[in-house]
């Protein structure tokens, strides 16, 4: 009989030997294998791997399925493997695309779902989708009144007015909204302060000079600012308004202040004493040259002495801007002397000796030799003759008329050219009549000239006249004349003179027709300019 063990020698062998053994045989054993293999392509891959090849697209579902089922497992075990091994976006990516819309929200809790997140965990994972406000944010909008005040702000103010307010925040209280961002009410209260500033400090020390606010208030929005506290003292006196350096000099200058103090007053704007004085003389101005000229002639001295002036006089030049070096040439031209014409007057008349009146010539400006030659000529004279008395009387009335002298002074003149009381009251009348008419005469003229140019209406013209006193004879009489000159047609009017009087009503329709065709328009142009007016 066979020995069994022959039979099968493979299975003796692999029943037999020991480890040590098989370690010596297998590489004898791998070639026949691996020339097995070679024939025989018939092994498949670990389901598992197939699962995954499917999700990251290297095989089909179909193929996937099939090498599968070699393995033992059906469809529905293989999809579940495909479902396991595919991914879905990590959380943050999740919400981004979430809140961006383009995945919704069936989407977005699948990828909660793969994450093998537990269920009791979705509702709160979805609610992080929704981005709230940062609690910077809502003590902000706390301050700027956008988001409803819990309590926190010191002072609620009344904003009713024409200007729409800015949409409130609604969708959760500033305490919810603050808390997502894991900030209580205490810590809010912090930011709110943080966040809100008070008025400017310069604004702050102002409103406190004024009586609007308290220096403790002052202080306070130094402390709710981003200023340190050692600084406020310093801060709220350079606030303090003071009288700018020009305003220092025009003291001094005006009298008011002693140059001392017009120095401390510039120092405290930090000018020097150097700097002010240029101030001062630049502010400071002098006489008019002709003042000065007068002023010497008349016996003034430059920055000559003040103790003689007159105390008002003197309290007039400090107020005024004029340097007091200047003083004393303009009190020495205080007086009003005569004109040149009473001056004749007095001269010839003997009321005035030579010396006195070249002297007041000299006053008044003249040129020395003409002064003398003048002067002479009039204390030399043997009388006054008809048409120099006449060129006197003249000269004395317009003097009058131009408010330069009074009755009293003339009459005073007068009587002595040898008129009377009565007759120098004759002439005044007569002056005053005289140029009253004048002005009557030239105004009437006006009228006249406005009137003929089709300016004004026959009732406007009669009212004027009536005004300046002209009896109705003559205003019937002036009125006609004028009416004959205007109804001439060759009187000068450009065609807008012309439609404007018929505008006016200065002018009829018939006339206005008659006057634009002189002027060159046909019928019909004329009556579209008249219609068109």
């Amino acid at each position: 009989m066979a020995n069994p063990l022959g039979a099968a020698p493979g299975i003796i062998i692999g029943v037999g030997v020991g480890t040590a053994a098989a370690a010596a045989i297998e590489p004898a054993v791998e070639l026949p294998k691996q020339t097995a293999w070679t024939q025989n392509k018939v092994r498949v891959l670990d389901p598992a791997v197939m699962a995954r090849l499917v999700a990251s697209g290297g095989i089909d579902l179909g193929t996937a399925q099939d090498d599968a089922a070699r393995e033992g497992f059906d469809t529905d075990k293989v999809n579940a493997l495909v479902y396991l091994a595919q991914t879905v976006p990590g959380f943050a990516n999740a919400v981004a695309a979430y809140n961006r819309k383009t995945i919704l929200e069936p989407d977005f809790a699948h990828t909660l779902v793969k994450s093998s997140l537990d269920q009791r965990y979705y509702a709160a994972m979805e609610d992080l989708a929704n981005t709230w406000l940062t609690p910077a944010q809502v003590a902000l909008g706390i301050v700027r009144g956008t988001i409803p005040d819990p309590g926190i702000l010191p002072v609620t103010l009344d904003t009713t007015g024409n200007i729409k307010g800015y949409p409130v925040f609604t969708e959760n209280t500033a305490l919810q909204e603050a808390a997502g961002g894991g900030i209580d009410l205490e810590r809010l209260t912090v930011m709110v302060g943080a966040i809100g500033l008070p008025m400017s400090t310069q604004q702050a020390a102002n409103a406190a000079f004024r009586g609007i606010l308290t220096r403790g208030d002052f202080n306070r929005s130094i402390l709710e600012g981003d200023v340190r506290p050692e600084w406020a003292d310093a801060i709220f006196e350079q606030a303090r308004q003071y009288p700018s350096a020009h305003d220092y000099v025009e003291d001094h200058l005006r009298g008011w202040t002693t140059q001392p103090e017009m120095y401390a007053g510039t120092a405290k704007h930090g000018m020097s004493q150097a700097d002010t004085d240029i101030l001062f003389r630049i502010n400071g101005r002098p006489l008019s040259f002709h003042q000065t000229f007068i002023g010497l002639a008349r016996g003034g001295v430059y920055d000559g002495p003040t103790a003689g002036i007159a105390p008002a006089f003197l309290k007039s030049l400090q107020e005024s801007n004029i340097r007091p070096e200047w003083y004393n040439l303009a009190w020495a031209q205080r007086y009003t002397y005569p004109t040149a014409f009473v001056l004749k007057a007095l001269s010839t008349a003997g009321d005035l000796t030579q010396p006195e009146t070249e002297q007041i010539l000299l006053y008044e400006g003249w040129e020395p030799t003409l002064a003398a030659t003048v002067s002479a000529k009039w204390a030399g004279g043997t009388g006054t003759t008809a048409t120099q008395k006449k060129q006197t009387l003249s000269h004395i009335m317009g003097e009058y008329l131009s408010g330069a002298l009074t009755v009293a002074q003339v009459t005073t003149m007068l009587t002595g050219l040898g008129y009377t009381a009565q007759q120098a009251t004759d002439e005044i009348n007569l002056a005053e009549f005289n140029a009253t008419k004048a002005v009557r005469t030239k105004a009437t003229t006006a009228i006249g000239k406005r009137f003929i140019a089709l300016q004004l209406t026959q009732a406007e013209a009669t009212a004027d006249l009536a005004a300046l006193g002209w009896p109705q004879g003559a205003i019937d009489k002036y009125i006609a004349g004028w009416n004959a000159e205007r109804d001439d047609e060759g009187t000068t009017l450009t065609q807008a003179q012309v439609v404007k009087a018929y505008k006016k009503g200065t002018l009829d329709q018939p006339s206005a027709l008659a006057r634009l065709t002189v002027l060159g328009s046909s019928a019909a142009d004329a009556a579209i300019l008249l219609a068109d007016a």
